[in-house]
């Protein structure tokens, strides 16, 4: 009698764990560099086929997924979601990342190439860069070379920080943590026929 009514206990017991755990993250398979690429052209259209994905780590329901972006080395990290992977954050220069703040980052960066872009019609037109710094400088793009609405302020509502040497300028983002001088700023260096844009390491 005993064992009898043992049985649909543990029979029921084993339907519980196929409910629980049968169709969840454990049963995603693990992803590949091509399908990750193209999670990241979805989840961050700014940054659609600059990504290259170099290696992929799974330690059960998580993704390390070696990468490189904008010439610079970066880990993106990715959850198991129930039915799909879910980019987390990512590492990059010794920190970790928010996807957030790396919507702010694409957002940054971006701001840093149009503002080059109207350094550079500016250039051609004036044969110079202009010459004073920070957003002093940068104000005499507006509104001939670019948009006022467009603003200089960077994915944390920071101003942006240009700087004038010979015939090179940078332009520096703070970065997420709004101070300058840090591991986690954003920068744009361009000379003439010459431009690298990156993060500091």
């Amino acid at each position: 009698m005993l064992e009898l009514s043992l049985r649909p206990c543990r029979f029921a017991l084993c339907l519980l764990t196929v409910a629980a755990f049968g169709c969840g993250p454990a049963e995603l398979a693990t992803p590949t560099a091509d399908e990750i690429e193209a999670l990241l052209d979805g989840t961050f259209p700014r940054a659609a086929g600059l990504v290259e994905v170099r290696g992929v780590e799974r330690i059960e329901n998580r993704v390390r997924a070696r990468a490189e972006y904008a010439g610079s080395d970066v880990t993106v990290l990715m959850v198991a979601g129930e039915s799909a992977w879910i980019v987390d954050g990512a590492e990059m220069g010794g920190s970790v990342y928010t996807t957030d703040q790396l919507h702010s980052i694409g957002d940054t960066l971006a701001l840093l190439q149009g503002v080059s872009d109207a350094l550079a019609v500016f250039r051609a037109e004036t044969g110079t860069y202009p010459s004073l710094e920070d957003l002093v400088g940068l104000r005499e793009l507006v509104p001939d070379y670019y948009s006022p609405d467009a603003g200089f302020d960077d994915g944390w509502g920071n101003g942006l920080r240009y700087r004038m040497q010979e015939d090179e300028y940078t332009l520096t983002s703070d970065g997420p943590d709004g101070r300058g001088g840090t591991t986690d700023d954003l920068f744009l260096i361009t000379g003439p026929g010459e431009e690298t844009a990156g993060s500091e390491e």
